[in-house]
């Protein structure tokens, strides 16, 4: 499917002369044709600015070049926060693009388009008609990556990440990749405990999810669970903790769950990581501790907690 960027066009009058001009642009792909606007018509560049296109719709368009080639069957739309037409009209440049594909966004480099050219950071530069709508091209290899990546996994990123669990559990019953990683190396778990959604977490779990896989800066489910504080930490924590997670792996910067916990005052995933063997003493490559960034950030409930647990672990090594 063609990515476009259209919103319908107000002014009375002017509905019917954009739609020739839209579909001459269209044919202008196959025959190299020149939009003919009617004399009565409202030049564009002289719309006021809620006449920029600003939604998705398809049009079905064909791409002459042999250079490029359409996405097809991907469910996608580009949006857009402002856009710089030329005196016909034409589209020349777009900032804060958005593009998502089947729900999920593809992460841009600059999230603007510049001399016909859409960058984005995993599948390279996509090609861009500025007519009066935009029209985003791909080359069959982006094409290609494109569908991988928003094969069944991918969705299964997406319905975990947001807790469609209805989606989550018909995609394991489809047998999809349980620990398939998404392009930052986060799998469907670590996406899941990010936003706290319970439930997926215990579909993922129960289906095989490696609850100790790391991802993007070598994190942990139970790590990026952690990364932020919520009411919902605690019940996630347990069922992390059931499930064997490793209390003292640690992140690429050495942080470990209890530092995450720590820093944000969260007293009982404090002491549920405690009583699991969290490691008190562990420090980071900057040099913090558990009791370190608690003290730091002035938690000083958990403070009394960790000096208790400090204190306890040098009685132990003196007997």
């Amino acid at each position: 499917m063609i990515l476009m960027n259209s919103r319908r066009f107000e002014r009375t009058g002017g509905r019917l002369a954009v739609a020739l001009s839209l579909c001459c642009c269209a044919l202008g792909f196959l025959s190299g044709c020149k939009s003919n606007k009617s004399a009565d018509a409202t030049p564009a560049a002289q719309q006021p600015p809620d006449a920029i296109p600003q939604g998705g719709i398809p049009l079905g368009m064909k791409s002459g070049s042999q250079f490029y080639n359409l996405i097809t069957d991907l469910d996608c739309a580009i949006k857009v926060r402002s856009l710089v037409q030329d005196s016909d009209g034409n589209i020349v440049s777009a900032s804060g693009v958005q593009l998502t594909c089947d729900g999920q966004q593809i992460k841009l480099t600059v999230g603007k388009i510049e001399d016909n050219w859409l960058e984005t950071a995993d599948f390279g530069r996509f090609m861009v008609k500025p007519l009066y709508t935009l029209a985003v091209f791909a080359t069959p290899d982006q094409d290609r990556k494109l569908k991988s990546f928003l094969a069944p996994n991918a969705n299964l990123f997406y319905a975990s990440l947001h807790g469609d669990i209805a989606r989550v559990k018909s995609l394991l019953d489809a047998k999809v990749n349980v620990n398939a990683k998404d392009p930052d190396g986060n799998t469907a778990l670590i996406l899941a405990c990010r936003n706290r959604k319970l439930d997926a977490v215990r579909a993922l779990l129960a289906s095989g999810a490696d609850v100790n896989a790391k991802g993007e800066g070598d994190t942990t489910a139970l790590i990026s669970l952690l990364d932020g504080t919520s009411l919902s930490d605690i019940d996630v924590t347990r069922v992390l903790l059931a499930a064997n997670a490793d209390v003292n792996a640690r992140k690429r910067d050495g942080t470990t769950a209890l530092m995450e916990a720590s820093e944000y005052g969260n007293i009982e995933v404090v002491n549920a990581l405690l009583a699991a063997g969290a490691n008190v003493n562990a420090r980071s490559e900057r040099g913090d501790t558990a009791l370190k960034l608690a003290t730091k950030n002035h938690k000083s409930d958990t403070v009394q907690i960790l000096q208790s647990a400090v204190t306890g672990g040098k009685k132990r090594q003196d007997h």
